[in-house]
């Protein structure tokens, strides 16, 4: 998931989950939901990407309840704004491609 908002969308569902003391699947959503409004972004573009963070794919099961079984270290552990695959290969000479 590249795309514009996707970082957006990532970065501040992390740093709002990080801060979360309640973790339950209705404190997380109240959380993210409110992530969504602070970014005005729509459920589809807020949300989508986090389900690719969780899941590694679009279609997945329900979002909040699956961040919570997964636990917040297992959730947000490594959640880094997606990439696209042609930029993530360093070849060590200072170029990326």
């Amino acid at each position: 998931m590249t795309t514009p908002k996707a970082p957006i969308a990532v970065a501040a569902a992390a740093a709002g989950l990080a801060s979360l003391e309640d973790w339950g699947a209705e404190s997380i959503e109240a959380t993210l939901r409110n992530m969504l409004e602070e970014t005005e972004l729509s459920a589809r573009k807020g949300f989508q990407p986090l389900r690719v963070a969780v899941t590694g794919s679009k279609p997945s099961p329900p979002l909040f309840e699956s961040i919570e079984v997964l636990s917040r270290d297992v959730s947000c552990a490594g959640w880094r704004p997606p990439q696209p695959a042609w930029g993530r290969a360093d070849l060590g000479s200072g170029i990326v491609l």
